[in-house]
């Protein structure tokens, strides 16, 4: 049976722009093999319009919470959860209702964290398997912008349950996903998921090996049945050299002896269930040998896209520590209010011809 799969991956202000280009498509993405720009078209947004950056939404929101001292730059501003199964749930889905088990995760998400602090919720329809990003603002219930208090371990756990309750309730038959503290990240997360489709199909792989194993025993069987039926061709020479008496009154009736008649009809019998018996079992043959080149090209497509993600996340990981290195833990603070005011100059500039309109 399929995972109901919530991950939740915390975020601070200066991630923002990248989650944005790769969730609306601004930019094509060279990280991201999956996307079929074919289909980009299907994505659906089950937030509503809204023409501001996540960034702004997100700082929006905070100005909004009225918070007695101000957000230190590298506060967790924002958490993002990605809810999706494995591909074989969703093939066996219609689009619709595909559309609707994201609609009821959505709903749940919104409802358990509140609607004012989601800032984006985007169905990807345009990668390999069906998946929902959606992003909130953690506030507590009194008010306070903090990640940490929001999601504890308890309320981890039990986000988990109550959210696999949420989907069998409304009739999707799905196991509970795992809970954990420590939350990777959506590249990591894509790289398990991928493996844990490979091995899926794998496995689908060896139990078409042994069906294509089993009718090759059944097709030696079924010829070893076959032998005795070598003489046929004798027999058949003998009933075209049997002389037959026409009918005196009837030239188009003739008669035979009553032994040869009955074993005619045996014969004929015996040879017709044989045919179909072999023709049956030639076709799910055949059926089985195709699907097992199908999952076999699967199989090398799945191998080759997590050679990619594993590369990819290796370089990333490499790039990540060199920053790292070379800035300094000093130097990291400076990089972030650089991306803010960079952040808060696109915003001045979109911002001074209307302005000046208004003036005018």
């Amino acid at each position: 049976m399929s995972f109901a799969v919530l991950h939740m991956q915390k975020m601070k202000a200066g991630s923002l722009k990248g989650i944005e280009n790769h969730n609306e498509r601004l930019k094509e993405s060279r990280t991201n093999p999956d996307i079929d720009k074919s289909k980009t078209h299907l994505n659906i947004d089950f937030h509503k319009a809204d023409e501001r950056t996540y960034y702004m939404r997100v700082k929006d929101r905070i100005q909004e919470l009225n918070l007695p001292k101000a957000v230190r730059k590298d506060a967790v501003v924002a958490v993002g959860f990605v809810a999706t199964s494995d591909k074989a749930f969703f093939d066996n889905l219609s689009p619709d209702q595909t559309n609707r088990f994201f609609k009821l995760t959505h709903d749940f998400l919104k409802e358990r964290y509140g609607e004012k602090n989601v800032i984006a919720s985007k169905l990807h329809l345009d990668e390999r398997t069906p998946h929902l990003h959606t992003y909130i603002v953690p506030v507590t219930s009194d008010g306070r912008l903090s990640a940490k208090d929001v999601f504890t371990r308890s309320e981890l756990k039990s986000l988990q349950t109550d959210y696999h309750k949420h989907m069998v309730n409304n009739g999707f038959e799905m196991e509970k996903g795992q809970s954990s503290r420590s939350h990777i990240d959506t590249a990591e997360f894509k790289k398990q998921t991928a493996y844990k489709e490979l091995n899926e199909l794998e496995s689908k792989i060896a139990n078409l090996v042994s069906q294509k194993n089993a009718l090759e025993i059944d097709l030696n069987a079924f010829r070893k049945k076959l032998d005795p039926l070598k003489d046929v061709q004798v027999d058949f020479d003998k009933i075209d050299s049997l002389e037959a008496k026409y009918g005196v009154l009837n030239k188009n009736k003739v008669t035979i002896n009553a032994d040869e008649f009955e074993n005619l009809k045996k014969l004929a019998k015996k040879s017709i269930v044989l045919e179909k018996d072999l023709a049956n079992l030639t076709s799910e043959k055949n059926s089985v040998q195709a699907d097992l080149k199908k999952a076999y090209q699967l199989l090398q497509e799945d191998r080759e896209k997590n050679q990619k993600l594993t590369r990819r996340y290796k370089a990333l990981e490499k790039e990540n520590d060199t920053i790292k290195e070379i800035l300094g833990p000093e130097n990291m603070e400076k990089v972030m209010k650089k991306i803010n005011l960079q952040e808060q100059k696109s915003l001045e500039k979109t911002l001074k011809p209307k302005v000046q309109d208004l003036e005018v």
